[in-house]
């Protein structure tokens, strides 16, 4: 088997290059590498609204990550603003990986193809007074990592 790495970094989706690598049903690892929550916020500004009730203040506009210490000067509206705009980024990320697995599908590839999904960190949302990658300490919201394993069939 040869290793085809996809690097992914400056893409905003990550099954659009992913589907392409099909076209080849070449027995193959191929590597898709996204900076997930790392890049740019980019999920649809209703994305992140669809989370907020009624009497919540509007989610944040910006595209960047959040990167900030909680202190008592936070505003807890704007913390909850971001907690929403996370939210539509895993949305986001979501549907794009279900965008992927249906490629497999109609590829006729689901049946010999795993899929596994890792991430090198977690994301913290105000849990021990930060946000984001602020620093380097490493509390659990940080070192829990997502791993999803799709089998074949």
């Amino acid at each position: 088997m040869r290793r085809r790495p996809l690097n992914l970094l400056d893409q905003p989706w990550i099954h659009a290059a992913a589907i392409d690598r099909l076209q080849d049903p070449t027995p193959r690892l191929v590597w898709l590498h996204a900076r997930g929550l790392a890049a740019p916020w980019d999920a649809p500004f209703a994305w992140r609204e669809q989370f907020r009730d009624e009497e919540d203040p509007e989610s944040p506009a910006g595209v960047g990550p959040p990167e900030f210490a909680v202190t008592s000067q936070t505003d807890p509206d704007e913390l909850l603003g971001w907690v929403h705009a996370y939210a539509g980024q895993v949305l986001a990320l979501d549907e794009s990986l279900g965008h992927f697995l249906e490629a497999l599908n109609h590829a006729n590839l689901s049946a010999t193809t795993q899929v596994t999904l890792v991430s090198p960190r977690g994301f913290a949302l105000g849990e021990h007074l930060r946000v984001g990658k602020c620093d380097e300490s490493l509390f659990n919201e940080v070192t829990q990592l997502v791993w999803l394993m799709r089998f074949p069939d």
